[in-house]
């Protein structure tokens, strides 16, 4: 079985420092290193955001209902990026996963559909756990959905057979900060949480251990906590 490095970075991390982190690692991985003892295929990094948002390589185009002026103004950042995909937020209340991964290493042939499908499973199934059920692949929508409302995002970038960038799960964000955006390209769409959906407060702790999880029975990795 594959294994994997997962580091929980605590706090709120400013979006260009784990984006500088994920170049770095990787770089490492296109040059051949492994992390940690016993040749890793990666490193599974865990984190929440401050308020920021991402524009992606197929965005903002009219997705941007404020300009970039008005959101930094309302203390968001504004970031534009290598992934795939659209226009998201991230912020506070939000699981950040950023898979920094070797496809290659992986069991089974893992490309570029797989890995993203593969993400999708993951929410699905950390929404499962909690007994919300949800769905990927859409016809015509990006991401995770539980009826007509959004609750995870995608938008990876793989470059020399390595993946950076990964998903963000909606655990309990501040809902009203997706209003100034249309999220991923979801004309029409609402935006939920994990909270919403249960009625109750969920845990950060509670709401990765569950995505760790479901990703790791997903692509048959074992995780070890860094």
């Amino acid at each position: 079985m594959a294994r994997a490095v997962v580091q929980r970075l605590r706090g709120l991390v400013p979006y260009g420092r784990a984006l500088e982190l994920q170049e770095r690692l990787a770089a490492g991985l296109r040059a051949g290193e492994r992390p940690a003892a016993g040749g890793a295929v990666g490193t599974v990094l865990v984190l929440q955001h401050p308020p920021v948002y991402t524009v992606g390589k197929r965005g903002p185009g009219g997705d941007l209902m404020e300009g970039e002026a008005a959101l930094r103004a309302a203390g968001a950042e504004v970031f534009r990026t290598r992934r795939g995909g659209q226009v998201t937020f991230h912020g506070p209340g939000q699981v950040v996963v950023y898979p920094v991964v070797d496809l290659r290493a992986l069991p089974g042939r893992v490309g570029a559909r797989r890995w993203v499908e593969g993400l999708e499973d993951t929410m699905v199934g950390a929404c499962r756990a909690h007994g919300v059920a949800a769905r990927g692949r859409v016809p015509g929508r990006t991401g995770v959905w539980v009826g007509d409302w959004k609750i995870g995002a995608i938008g990876v970038q793989i470059r020399g057979g390595v993946s950076t960038h990964g998903l963000a799960f909606n655990v309990a964000p501040d809902l009203a900060r997706f209003a100034a955006i249309v999220p991923c390209g979801g004309h029409g769409a609402g935006v939920t949480s994990l909270a919403r959906e249960v009625g109750r407060t969920v845990p950060r702790r509670e709401a990765e251990d569950g995505l760790l999880a479901a990703f790791a029975e997903t692509f048959r990795i074992k995780l070890e906590e860094e």
